[in-house]
């Protein structure tokens, strides 16, 4: 009984994609309303940061200052030719909420993920609805480039290895 009702909160992965593969298509709505597609920027290198939750446990989340890094640090990823994207499961109410409560850029982009569309193709599912920390750097070519795993490990170190990583192996 208990599996079950586990099994109904969780969100049914598929196989995560590897380093080299083609990234997944992403098609989701961001914190203005507006599509976001991963395959209309392709010829760009993008940066997939798959957040728990920005709510977090009594209104502080890792996933909070993992943004708020992020956002504060969105000149160092578009100096390197790259689009910083927090993907969520979060409304997109939820979202505009949060970017204006904790002033994250414009040149961030937010989308809201409720339904697992890209948490799923990624295979970055976690409990109850949500994902794990993970973030995938999608090449211009559209592959993936680069994969950091750790829900554990605290978010801002995600951004900075990924900074560093971009600055290491990015070509074109």
């Amino acid at each position: 009984m208990l599996f079950g009702l586990i099994s109904l909160f969780t969100a049914p992965l598929s196989a995560a994609p590897i380093i080299g593969q083609p990234a997944p298509e992403i098609f989701l709505k961001t914190d203005f309303d507006t599509s976001w597609r991963l395959s209309d920027h392709k010829g760009k290198w993008v940066v997939l940061f798959f957040l728990p939750s920005l709510k977090g446990v009594f209104g502080v989340s890792e996933c909070a200052n993992q943004m708020c890094s992020i956002s504060s640090s969105h000149h160092e990823f578009k100096v390197r030719g790259a689009i910083p994207v927090g993907i969520e499961t979060g409304s997109i109410g939820d979202l505009g909420k949060f970017r204006k409560a904790k002033r994250v850029s414009k040149e961030i982009v937010l989308l809201s993920d409720p339904h697992c569309q890209a948490i799923k193709a990624y295979g970055t599912g976690g409990w109850f609805f949500s994902t794990n920390r993970e973030t995938f750097i999608i090449n211009p070519h559209g592959k993936i480039a680069h994969i950091i795993r750790g829900h554990s490990m605290d978010g801002e170190k995600h951004m900075k290895i990924a900074l560093d990583w971009l600055n290491k192996n990015r070509q074109g």
